[in-house]
């Protein structure tokens, strides 16, 4: 199996999934983020299990259906007007049968200049029309006194072909 983790922060999904044994690729545009991932791979022997990379979550191309597993949480929102598009690719790569976990703020939430992306239910069920969803839902949090956040997530299942 083969999986991709976006902004893959201190690479805990990344390592999680590695030590189920997927070949996992993690990419963060924080060169600090990748080093404590490459060293965290080390320390549990999952160092041939992972390909780390600092780079963009943007702007390079996927190939359609290329992996089993694609996690992108917390992370498109920040890609302003190409964030539905570049779901739209990780969507378009993922395998039959493979899986793609989403994570995203919707409202409340607090003012950002430029304005981030929400990504909202109906735009998800758009896109992620036709699979199966295993988790899906919307949730607020305050994180802080004054802080109240929104949150939407999903877990879908591309269907195989017929």
């Amino acid at each position: 199996m083969k999986g991709i983790d976006f902004a893959c922060g201190q690479g805990s999904t990344t390592l999680f999934l590695a030590k189920l044994g997927v070949q996992m690729e993690a990419i963060d545009a924080l060169v600090n983020a990748i080093i404590i991932v490459k060293k965290r791979a080390k320390l549990m022997g999952l160092s041939d299990k992972i390909n780390a990379y600092q780079k963009d979550i943007d702007g390079w191309e996927l190939k359609p259906e290329s992996y089993d597993i694609i996690i992108a949480t917390q992370c498109l929102q920040y890609l302003f007007d190409r964030a539905i598009p570049r779901l739209e690719e990780l969507a378009s790569a993922v395998k039959p049968g493979g899986f793609l976990v989403y994570s995203g703020n919707v409202p409340p939430h607090f003012k950002l200049d430029p304005p981030m992306k929400f990504i909202y239910q109906e735009e998800l069920d758009e896109i992620f029309e036709g699979w199966l969803y295993h988790s899906k839902g919307t949730d607020e949090r305050l994180l802080r006194p004054n802080d109240l956040r929104g949150y939407i997530w999903l877990v879908a299942q591309k269907q195989k072909k017929e």
